[in-house]
């Protein structure tokens, strides 16, 4: 046996990286939205559906509540409005350009505005992009930062 090395020839194993996995992103639906909305408040029970219809939050609702639904951005931020409004935050707004994509005469403008100039809906490429589905870690992010700016607000 020959230790020395000179007799054998090492082999270098070349491992080619993986790429790492692809997160699959969760399309937020009603059903998800009511839940998240509905623990934000701090609400227990197992009904929260009845709990955001109830709290004036999800629009739309009064006709049923179909939790299947996809919920889409300008829906989003008329959901995100409404909690703005009921915790007093919306004396926080700066005031932002509206994206090109947002019609000026669209019933869900002033919820967008609200939105972005409190920093709590980001822009895609300078796009709001009204009818394209949210994601589950959009709507966390969102509540987050409604949950930062409400404790600023009881700190002043």
């Amino acid at each position: 046996m020959n230790l020395s090395g000179t007799g054998c020839k090492r082999q270098e194993v070349r491992v080619k990286p993986t790429p790492p996995e692809i997160e699959e992103r969760v399309v937020l639906t009603r059903e998800k939205l009511a839940r998240l909305v509905s623990e934000f408040y701090g609400f227990q029970g197992s009904n929260y559906h009845s709990f955001v219809i109830k709290k004036g939050i999800f629009p739309g609702t009064e006709f049923g509540f179909y939790g299947a639904d996809t919920v889409r951005r300008f829906q989003f931020a008329i959901v995100l409005s409404r909690i703005v409004f009921e915790k007093g935050l919306e004396g926080l707004y700066r005031e932002v350009r509206i994206p090109p994509d947002v019609p000026s005469d669209a019933y869900y403008l002033n919820a967008v505005k609200l939105c972005l100039g409190l920093d709590i809906i980001k822009l895609n490429d300078k796009r709001f992009m009204p009818d394209s589905p949210v994601y589950l870690d959009e709507a966390v992010n969102a509540l987050k930062r409604i949950r930062r700016l409400n404790e600023m607000e009881d700190t002043d």
